[in-house]
């Protein structure tokens, strides 16, 4: 039996393919990514001061059918990387797993989250997105109800507490309040910093504190922007065949160079 789980935190589409050969057996995980988007987040590289808490909260969801937990925070707080890094110590736990952005426009529609209950952790991400829309709203309900009635675990993201997101069906705001709540705040200066530098080694590069340092007083702080950033200082470094120093991303910013549409 073959499960697709489709993500998009904000850098890429991405398709994990996970074959049960056997029950109980380890899936094999096949993860096909761009070449500038090779960061698959870990639960244990989490970052910030809410990171321990939030490990530990998503960690006995996934060890309890029929959980429910929500995450709020500010974007770039790591929200969607957190949902990433759960599908994928799920699957590795052999659990069908699937993740629904809904701020991504192939799953604009209502029909995205038909059928998602027969997984055993279903995490949708951006739920803000559908506020206003009734369709989309009364499906995230109706999605919910079916969750709760096979004891799929659910975990979800929003950029605000139920209340404060302009949901127009009073029964989803209900149901969203009903969860475990986790707050994820923005990272300082510290938690950035290590982001970097762990992202920067994944992408096959090293980059110098100074750098780091140099990016975050001139650069956006948010975690997508952020990605966007290394891997286009990553193509350059390559293209030019130039080690990454501060004195070559001070020249590519200053030429905006490091601009993603650059």
């Amino acid at each position: 039996m073959r499960q697709y789980f489709l993500t998009t935190p904000r850098l890429f589409l991405t398709r994990l393919r996970t074959r049960l050969a056997e029950p109980h057996s380890k899936p094999d995980m096949q993860l096909h990514l761009p070449l500038d988007a090779q960061v698959l987040p870990e639960l244990d590289a989490l970052e910030g001061a809410d990171a321990p808490p939030v490990r530990a909260a998503v960690r006995a969801l996934m060890n309890e059918p029929g959980a429910r937990v929500l995450i709020v925070g500010g974007r770039g707080a790591g929200k969607s990387h957190t949902l990433t890094a759960v599908c994928r110590e799920a699957a590795q736990r052999s659990m069908r797993v699937a993740m629904v952005p809904l701020a991504h426009a192939e799953f604009a529609s209502a029909v995205s989250l038909d059928e998602m209950w027969q997984y055993d952790l279903l995490c949708v991400d951006d739920i803000q997105s559908l506020a206003g829309d009734t369709a989309r709203e009364r499906a995230l309900f109706h999605c919910y109800n079916e969750c709760e009635a096979s004891g799929t675990r659910l975990l979800m993201s929003a950029r605000a507490t139920p209340a404060a997101l302009g949901i127009q069906l009073p029964d989803l705001v209900s149901r969203l309040s009903a969860c475990v709540l986790l707050q994820m705040r923005a990272l300082d200066d510290v938690a950035l910093q290590r982001i970097l530098m762990a992202r920067a080694a994944k992408l096959g590069f090293g980059l110098p504190e100074s750098v780091c340092q140099y990016l975050l007083r001139r650069v956006s702080r948010d975690t997508h922007d952020l990605d966007k950033l290394l891997a286009r200082v990553a193509q350059l470094s390559l293209a030019e065949q130039r080690p990454v120093s501060l004195v070559a991303v001070r020249e590519w910013l200053q030429a905006g160079r490091l601009d993603s549409d650059a």
